[in-house]
């Protein structure tokens, strides 16, 4: 599919206008992280063609990203949250099982092999996706633990976002600032 470059730029509009509206939430959380996601969704939804898949999209996206980048946001995440990683699984796991699993002990989830910080950000969108995923199609209530699990996602959401847009919005900008004839 080939994408005509208005919608590029138009899409960094939404992704930039989504992005500071997240800004203005103050609660409940839950609201931030769709601003944030949907700022997210705005950034790889024309990688790909009409038959590629959001977790294909969104692992192109992060893959775009340079190792310099990848390691930035691995670390801002671990100055925010213990482990992002462990912490986001460890709550998501929570957030998919029945209340009697409430005092399983998540820190112990290890992993096969060491990951690169671009391979962790990876799963750690992958997360985030299944965050979403169970909070937009899961009827999930936002009480108690879930408002945690949200609160954590958002800030690691925040940081890949703000990273992403950094660098790709002023490429597409920048590609596309003659093509465009739309409302500026």
């Amino acid at each position: 599919m080939d994408v005509n470059s208005s919608y590029k730029l138009i899409y960094s509009k939404i992704s930039k206008e989504w992005f500071n509206l997240s800004f203005t939430l103050n609660e409940p959380s839950f609201y931030r992280f769709f601003c944030l996601w949907n700022s997210f969704n705005a950034l790889y939804i024309l990688i790909g063609d009409l038959y590629t898949r959001d977790s294909e999209r969104q692992k192109i996206l992060i893959g775009q990203l340079n190792k310099d980048d990848a390691n930035k946001i691995i670390e801002s995440a671990k100055n925010l949250i213990r482990d992002p990683i462990r912490d986001l699984k460890g709550e998501l796991f929570k957030l998919n099982q029945p209340p009697d699993v409430e005092n399983f002990d998540y820190t112990k989830l290890t992993y096969e092999r060491d990951y690169t910080n671009l391979e962790k950000l990876e799963h750690i969108v992958t997360i985030l996706y299944r965050i979403r995923n169970n909070l937009t199609h899961g009827s999930k209530k936002i009480t108690g633990m879930n408002i945690e699990i949200v609160n954590k996602a958002n800030l690691v959401l925040k940081i890949i976002v703000e990273k992403c847009i950094e660098e790709k919005l002023p490429k597409l900008d920048n590609e596309n600032s003659n093509n465009y004839n739309g409302d500026k």
